[in-house]
């Protein structure tokens, strides 16, 4: 069987199964942000994610230094996702031999920024030679109190499903980077380029809130609501209405001849958060959140697992999500 028969959620579950538990420190495996170890007095979290040229980038419309704060954000927002604090980085580096020292110099220039700026520090890594393009791949240990952990299999019915942020902007300025030359820089574009770790909203989310189940938004809206559903399982109505659009991005519905929901639904890399929060701890989370700059947006409850994620349309009309967001596997 091919891999693009089953996709990149389906070879995770499958190999997710061969994997066995030979250490009782093991709190959470593969399935979600972050794995997490039990310490003495809290937990560890450990996130990876790989980058891979012409995969997740292209290199004409990003700056090498730009490329390594990006690389580093995407694990941010997976620790922030669990309601973490991020401690260590790992790098590892696949460079074609043709790259110049200058572009790896830039490149950890981005790196190092991002660590300085969210206090975390590079304690090592690896570099080899690639055949076909730039290849990194970060690995980010973080830790969260053991009372604090957030996971995505918590969500119960009735809980209220919030996001941060507006969705949608980033999907949107990678197509607008893909197909303008020379690109005017916007802020879908910046979104894009320079995404932020929801870090201090995770904490808050975490500590202050206690949320039941939270993922960040790195595959599209579709997509990641449903891992909380699987994990959780549950189902979920959302509202489309009421799904976070920027002005920016609802504008460029003049312009083009495509859904703009579609960039939040199913577009990705927002790095946003998705969370679910019982009913009677929402006024707590208004008080909370007047504090912060970060909008947050009811869009839908948590609803029995037989049925399904459900979409609900202004004109109040119901239909089940059938397509999900990115895939590497797939076509997209």
């Amino acid at each position: 069987m091919e891999i693009d028969k089953i996709g990149e959620f389906g070879l995770i579950e499958k190999l997710r199964r061969k994997i066995g538990k030979r250490s009782n420190r093991i709190k959470l495996g593969p399935g979600d942000d972050c794995a997490v170890v039990t310490a003495p007095d809290h937990n560890m979290l450990i996130t990876a994610d790989t980058l891979i040229e012409d995969v997740h980038f292209e290199l004409h419309y990003i700056s090498p230094e730009m490329l390594g704060k990006k690389s580093i954000v995407v694990n941010l927002s997976d620790i922030a996702a669990m309601g973490g604090t991020p401690l260590y980085i790992l790098i590892s580096l696949g460079v074609p031999i043709s790259t110049k020292v200058e572009f790896v110099e830039k490149l950890y220039l981005g790196f190092e920024s991002m660590a300085k700026k969210y206090n975390c520090n590079i304690i090592g890594g690896d570099i080899s030679k690639s055949i076909n393009g730039l290849i990194i791949s970060i690995t980010v240990i973080g830790e969260v109190k053991k009372n604090l952990l957030i996971r995505r299999a918590g969500a119960r019915i009735r809980d209220k499903i919030f996001v941060t942020g507006n969705l949608g902007n980033s999907a949107a300025g990678l197509e607008i980077l893909k197909k303008s030359s020379p690109v005017k820089k916007n802020k879908m574009i910046e979104k894009h380029l320079s995404p932020k770790p929801r870090l201090e909203e995770g904490q808050i989310l975490a500590e202050k809130i206690g949320v039941s189940a939270m993922i960040d938004l790195s595959d599209g809206l579709a997509s990641d609501l449903k891992r909380i559903c699987e994990e959780s399982k549950c189902g979920a109505r959302i509202y489309l209405n009421k799904i976070p659009l920027s002005y920016g991005l609802r504008r460029l519905k003049k312009s083009i001849n495509k859904n703009i929901l579609d960039y939040a639904l199913f577009g990705g890399e927002d790095y946003e958060l998705l969370f679910t929060i019982k009913q009677k701890k929402v006024p707590q989370l208004q008080k909370q959140w007047k504090k912060m700059k970060i909008p947050i947006t009811n869009i839908g409850e948590i609803l029995n697992k037989k049925h399904g994620i459900i979409l609900v349309s202004p004109d109040g009309k119901e239909k089940p999500l059938s397509q999900t967001g990115y895939d590497h596997f797939k076509n997209n």
